[in-house]
């Protein structure tokens, strides 16, 4: 099952996702600097599994315009709240992959009755204070990469060649004072 690629106007932005399947609306909100691309190899089991699976491109990361200095998870979550709009998706199941897992987290949170079910997988945030949290955050990037092979790697740094630093840099910055509710 081929994941296939889609954009359209929210608002006056551009948003890009990729969906494959059909049936109950799966979202996986992506990690820091990730495309829809990245998780092309999800998509048949969940497709199969009798889902539509949708990954959007988050705003100033992959296809979906935002600002240069990247989003804080109240303003992608509230991005991802609107997108559900475009969609028309009144409900959905949402996975959130690392950073993905607070955006996720915080858009079920604003509106909880649009959350069919909610799994975090390799969610970042927690109680550390902050700078203990980005140092603990970048060890356990470093530690991925070594232990996720050189074809993962490979993926990730095709979709970060893509990210301006800025706005990657920021997005991360801007989510990780973040406290789950």
């Amino acid at each position: 099952m081929t994941l296939h690629r889609h954009e359209a106007l929210l608002g006056t932005k551009r948003v890009r996702w990729r969906e494959a399947g059909q049936g109950s609306a799966v979202v996986l909100v992506p990690g820091l600097g990730l495309s829809g691309r990245f998780y092309k190899h999800n998509a048949p089991a969940i497709a199969a599994a009798g889902y539509r699976f949708i990954v959007p491109d988050m705003p100033s990361l992959g296809g979906t315009h935002g600002p240069h200095t990247g989003v804080g998870v109240e303003g992608s979550a509230r991005f991802l709240l609107s997108f559900l709009d475009l969609l028309g998706l009144q409900h959905v199941h949402w996975i959130g992959h690392s950073l993905g897992a607070q955006h996720a987290l915080r858009a079920g949170v604003l509106d909880p009755a649009r959350a069919r079910s909610m799994c975090l997988a390799g969610p970042t945030g927690g109680h550390r204070r902050r700078a203990a949290r980005i140092v603990h955050q970048a060890a356990g990037i470093a530690h991925e990469a070594v232990i996720a092979g050189p074809r993962v790697v490979g993926a990730v740094l095709r979709d970060y060649v893509r990210v301006s630093p800025l706005a990657y840099l920021s997005t991360w910055l801007r989510a990780s004072p973040d406290e789950p509710d």
